[in-house]
């Protein structure tokens, strides 16, 4: 089976045109013959890297100003948000796995979480999985997630785990640290045959773990 594994970035802070870019990318994928994409951590619409760049105090200005955009460029799933990946998904009879910012419209309307959702080649939602432990000052723009979605879902490609201990892994110190020890154990027991690992792009050392191009075997 073919994979591909997305190193295009969004556009920044703006969902329609990632979205576009991201239906675009999803076509070039399967002309080439993949059946499975994976988005990185926060594709949709961007990680908030400058939470990591802007200090305490002095840029909070800066950081309200990033995290209002932010805000309103996120996905609502009670809105069909993800409507034209789903879309996608079905026409191409494709499995895509996406890393995105959610805003969860039916309780607060207000708390973002770090996202990772696995659309099904018939276009259904198989699973949503919010990242449990925002890490460091990722915790000033998301909120806790929490177990509902670890777990291993059948998909046309197989059973598949989107989590954060992390399946689809929304970061790298977790694989190193607590995947050996509880998520892997407990995706055996569920049959997983598969783990998406999809860090965001904003650090060198990250991009790494994702290789060179779109399309690869796997």
């Amino acid at each position: 089976m073919k994979t591909a594994v997305v190193q295009e970035p969004p556009v920044y802070l703006d969902l329609a045109a990632s979205m576009e870019r991201a239906v675009g990318l999803i076509e070039k994928a399967a002309a080439e013959g993949a059946k499975l994409i994976v988005f990185p951590e926060a594709w949709f619409p961007g990680y908030p890297t400058f939470v990591w760049r802007l200090p305490p105090g002095a840029g909070m200005g800066k950081t309200d100003e990033l995290f209002t955009r932010m805000q309103a460029n996120s996905i609502d799933l009670s809105r069909g948000g993800m409507t034209p990946l789903q879309d996608a998904a079905r026409e191409h009879e494709m499995v895509i796995v996406a890393g995105y910012q959610e805003l969860d419209g039916a309780v607060s309307g207000s708390t973002l979480y770090n996202s990772c959702v696995i659309i099904d080649a018939d276009g259904t939602i198989a699973n949503n999985h919010r990242k449990l432990m925002p890490t460091n000052p990722e915790r000033m723009v998301w909120g806790f997630g929490d177990g509902s979605g670890l777990k291993v879902v059948d998909t046309a490609v197989g059973p598949d785990r989107c989590a954060d201990l992390l399946g689809k892994t929304t970061c790298p110190w977790r694989v190193s640290r607590c995947m050996p020890k509880t998520s892997t154990s407990m995706s055996r027991h569920m049959g997983q045959r598969r783990h998406m690992a999809g860090h965001n792009a904003a650090h060198r050392a990250r991009r790494r773990l994702l290789g060179d191009r779109l399309c690869d075997g796997a």
